[in-house]
């Protein structure tokens, strides 16, 4: 459970951008106290110390006694800032923690017994695809990690929210039952997998080959929605695969078992269209190490830069959910697999150069809004050797970001949602369809899909899935009618 440390602060009589700077060059960062209902106090902490304390890890879920000047504080760290291109904190807040406080605090979890793990001992690698759990707990109650014990799991199992048995006193927040760890299979780690790769080959092949078929049906579309049946009727004949649900450990009913060569086959139709796409192309091209001066691309590098820029934007796979095998985030877990092959390394970065990248959230700070897409690649900003950096395209320049800095706001997008799609233009997308007809498959979400492309589409998925999806519309109630019709009533 939690250990109170000790932290030491000067009070900072004045506030505004003017101290701070001050502050900033006088070796010090700037920083506040706030909460318990007690008015705000505005401070200043050694830089050193700070950084120390920061790059231990754990450092927003700690609780301090901060010594401002003899006088003791009970706060916890509630956010700080990083500068964008050096990782050098900038400022902190903190949070008094009155007494029976109960607290919202994002608990990181530590995978055991995955040696013991029989997918493991085929060849099977652990992946968190959930890396912290958001709890409400007291201040001292706070563990340091979450057990995930998953020293049962096969290859293509995962162990869910359900699953863990919480602290006394530590309640998760989250409302679904999120997959935290699952166990994903080595490349090409059966003779079915290889089977089902060739097979999804031939399959994204033919749906290649139909590409104009169905980019005509999709300009058919295009005119009026309602015809969008057509567009599932033209493209009927070159659906192929097999795209089934992420395997359940049984506390969802809702949620479909399927078999490991099912799922093994949504997998390789992905790896098909990821190298239709020319994904291993992009790993190979962002060896490069690009050079940045103050934000700023090298005009020397820019050229290579805005080509890989290029080649990532072209295409992309697009899915009906996150959540289930057809989902991105199991997608995009298995393509980020097949890049970290491609590393002559040990560690097992979350991000690899050549990758994709997209903003979940939005960050004022640095002008980067949700849906913004960028690249992770090998930046050298004259810090003595090469950094791994998110680059985004900001007021029409490509600049770098410190990953650490976007960390909680960042996630891979080989794959994307058709809703998170929305806005894209692409030259090709490939849809992927749940094996299961869901009611969120409908006519407006086949239709939105296919006009993110300019001039080809494939969709992989069973015929009457998306024969069902032409016949389905979305359901919508905002309740507009009835505020209306009552507005008119009162007059």
């Amino acid at each position: 459970m939690a250990t109170v440390k000790e932290i030491k602060a000067t009070a900072r009589p004045k506030a505004g951008k003017g101290a701070a700077r001050s502050e900033r060059r006088a070796g010090r960062v700037p920083g506040v106290i706030y909460g318990d209902s007690q008015p705000p106090v505005t401070i200043s902490l050694d830089y050193a110390d700070l950084r120390q304390k920061i790059y231990a890890g754990r450092f927003l879920t700690t609780v301090y006694d901060l010594d401002l000047e003899g006088q003791k504080h009970r706060v916890i760290p509630r956010d700080f800032q990083l500068d964008a291109v050096r990782d050098n904190p900038l400022h902190v807040d903190f949070m008094r923690i009155g007494e029976g406080a109960v607290i919202r605090v994002a608990i990181p979890i530590r995978v055991v017994n995955s040696e013991t793990a029989p997918g493991v001992k085929r060849g099977g690698t652990v992946n968190m695809v959930t890396h912290t759990i958001d709890v409400m707990v007291k201040p001292e109650q706070i563990p340091d990690y979450i057990e995930v014990d998953v020293g049962d799991l096969e290859i293509n199992y995962s162990r869910h929210l359900s699953d863990i048995k919480f602290p006394e006193g530590v309640k998760p927040i989250a409302r679904i039952d999120l997959t935290l760890v699952t166990i994903v299979p080595p490349s090409g780690y059966a003779e079915e997998m290889k089977a089902a790769a060739e097979a999804a080959a031939a399959a994204a092949a033919a749906a290649a080959a139909a590409a104009e078929t169905a980019e005509a049906a999709a300009a058919a579309a295009v005119s009026d929605v309602d015809e969008l049946a057509a567009v599932a009727g033209a493209v009927d004949d070159h659906v192929h695969g097999h795209i089934d649900a992420l395997p359940s450990t049984g506390h969802l009913p809702a949620r479909p078992r399927i078999s490991k060569a099912e799922q093994e086959t949504a997998l390789a139709v992905a790896e098909a269209l990821w190298h239709h796409f020319d994904g291993p192309v992009a790993l190979r091209e962002a060896h490069h190490v690009f050079r940045f001066t103050d934000g700023a691309i090298d005009p020397a590098h820019a050229p290579a830069l805005e080509a890989l820029w290029r080649l990532l934007g072209r295409a992309r796979v697009l899915t009906v959910t996150r959540a289930l095998a057809t989902g991105s985030l199991a997608i995009n877990e298995h393509l980020h697999e097949l890049a970290l092959e491609t590393l002559a390394m040990t560690g097992r970065p979350d991000f690899v150069p050549g990758e994709p990248v997209m903003i979940t959230a939005n960050d004022y700070q640095r002008g980067l809004f949700n849906g913004d897409q960028g690249i992770i690649v090998r930046a050298d900003e004259g810090l003595g050797r090469p950094h791994y950096r998110a680059v985004f395209r900001c007021a029409g320049e490509l600049r770098p970001f410190a990953i650490e800095a976007l960390r909680d706001r960042l996630e891979l997008a080989w794959a994307l949602t058709v809703h998170k799609s929305q806005g894209s233009e692409l030259d090709a997308i490939a849809l992927l369809l749940p094996h299961q007809d869901l009611p969120l498959v409908t006519r407006e979400l086949i239709y939105t899909a296919i006009t993110r492309a300019r001039t080809g589409v494939a969709i992989a998925g069973g015929k009457q899935i998306l024969v069902a999806s032409g016949k389905r519309f979305a359901q919508r109630h905002s309740g507009l009618a009835t505020r209306l019709l009552r507005a008119t009533l009162r007059r």
